[in-house]
C-alpha cells in the first residue's frame, strides 16, 4: 500500500511540473521533460558534440534586447534546449530584466554568487561587466560576444559613438570568444555595413543590434565546428572607444572642421547636446547642420567665429579649415530653447559689430 501510495504522489509531482505555471501574471510552458533528456544526455561530457543548447545570456541595454529576443524565439522553437539571463538587478528595471520577466525568463543577478551549472555556453550582448576567468571557465564551449563594431578597431564601452565621431563609413558585427580583457578574444565571424552621410547614433545602434542578432542566431546554428575557425585579432589598426562624457560635447573650433562638429553631434545624438561658451556661459547648439560660407561680405576665418545669417535666419559659426556650420536653436544657460534670431536680439545685437566668438579649449 505504501509504495502505491508514493507512486501516486510522483505521478502527481511528474504532472504538476508538465503544468502551465503562472509567473508575473504571464503563463509560461516548462517543457521539462523535453529539457531534462538533453541535459542528462550531455551532463556527462564536457565538450558536447551538437545542440539544442543551454544559454545563459549576460546583457543590460537596448541593444542588448534584439538579440534576446532572437534567443527566446528559438527557445521556443525547441532550438534551444534552456534559456537564462544574468543581469543587473537594480530597483529601476532594465529592459533585459523586464523583457525576461515578462517572458517568463529565469533571471540570475548579477555578479553571480556561483559559477554557472549545466549551460553549454554564455552569450553576452552589450553587459558592460569584465566577466571573471572562472565563469567563463565553467562553460564547455566558452562565452561568445556580440560587439558592434570590426574589431579590433574601436575595442571598448562606446564604438557606436566613436565610429560616427571619427566619420567611419563602414562598421558592422564581430561576434568573439570572450577572452580574460576586454575586447580581446578570438573573432569568429564578421558581417560589414556603410554607414550613410547623415546616420545618428539611436539609428546606427537598432540596425547593428538586429544584424547582430541576426548574426549570432547562425553562428549557433553552427556550433560548436564554427568556434574552431575562430582567429586571433589583429595587432595592427586597433583603436579604443572608452565611454564618453558631458566633456565630450564640448566643440573645438579650432581643432574641429565643420564636418568634425557635424559628426560629433550624429556620434551623442540622445545623449548630449554640442555646446560652446561665450564670455563664460555654457551656449548648447541644437540641430547643427554643414553649411556654406555666409554672403555678407565678411571675410572673416577665426575658428569661433559667429553671426547671424538673415538669408537663412540661421547663426553661422566659422570652423576650421574655412568650414562652417549653421543652427537654427539654441539654448543659453538659464533660459529656455530660443531661436537664432532670438539669440542674436538677445545676444547679439547692440554690440560694436554684428558678431560674437565662440571660445575653443575651455572646461
Amino acid at each position: 500500500m505504501l509504495n502505491i501510495t508514493f507512486l501516486i504522489r510522483v505521478i502527481k509531482i511528474h504532472l504538476h511540473l508538465r503544468t502551465t505555471f503562472k509567473r508575473n501574471d504571464k503563463s509560461r510552458e516548462l517543457t521539462f521533460s523535453y529539457c531534462a533528456h538533453h541535459i542528462r544526455k550531455r551532463q556527462s561530457h564536457s565538450s558536447p558534440a551538437s545542440g539544442p543548447w543551454n544559454v545563459l545570456f549576460f546583457g543590460t541595454s537596448n541593444f542588448s534586447l534584439e538579440s534576446l529576443r532572437s534567443l527566446y524565439n528559438e527557445y521556443r522553437a525547441k532550438k534551444l534546449c534552456r534559456l537564462e539571463v544574468v543581469s543587473v538587478c537594480k530597483e529601476k528595471k532594465n529592459v533585459i530584466v523586464q523583457y525576461a520577466e515578462e517572458k517568463g525568463i529565469v533571471v540570475n543577478e548579477w555578479p553571480l554568487e556561483n559559477n554557472p551549472q549545466d549551460f553549454h555556453i554564455g552569450i553576452v550582448v552589450a553587459f558592460g561587466h569584465l566577466i571573471p576567468l572562472n565563469i567563463i571557465n565553467s562553460f564547455p564551449l566558452g562565452m561568445l560576444n556580440v560587439h558592434n563594431s570590426l574589431l579590433p578597431r574601436w575595442r571598448g564601452a562606446a564604438p557606436d559613438i566613436y565610429t560616427l565621431m571619427k566619420g567611419d563609413t563602414q562598421t558592422g558585427i564581430t561576434i568573439m570568444r570572450i577572452a580574460e580583457k576586454f575586447d580581446t578574444g578570438n573573432i569568429v565571424t564578421q558581417e560589414k555595413i556603410d554607414i550613410h552621410a547623415d546616420e545618428t547614433r539611436p539609428e546606427l545602434n537598432m540596425k547593428l543590434a538586429k544584424l547582430g542578432a541576426n548574426v549570432l542566431i547562425d553562428v549557433i546554428g553552427k556550433l560548436p565546428q564554427v568556434l574552431s575557425s575562430s582567429r586571433p585579432q589583429g595587432k595592427l589598426g586597433v583603436t579604443y572607444a572608452p565611454k564618453v562624457a558631458s566633456k565630450t560635447s564640448l566643440v573645438k573650433w579650432d581643432e574641429m572642421t565643420a564636418k568634425n562638429v557635424y559628426d560629433l553631434q550624429r556620434a551623442l545624438l540622445g545623449l548630449y547636446p554640442l555646446k560652446t561658451k561665450f564670455d563664460g556661459v555654457t551656449i548648447k547648439l541644437l540641430d547643427v547642420r554643414q553649411t556654406s560660407k555666409p554672403e555678407d561680405g565678411r571675410n572673416v576665418d577665426i575658428p569661433g567665429f559667429a553671426r547671424f545669417d538673415r538669408k537663412s535666419n540661421a547663426l553661422v559659426v566659422t570652423c576650421k579649415g574655412s568650414s562652417w556650420i549653421s543652427t537654427m536653436k539654441v539654448i543659453v544657460k538659464g533660459h529656455s530653447v530660443m531661436s537664432a534670431l532670438q539669440f542674436r536680439n538677445g545676444f547679439i545685437r547692440g554690440r560694436k559689430k554684428d558678431w560674437i566668438l565662440f571660445q575653443s579649449n575651455v572646461t
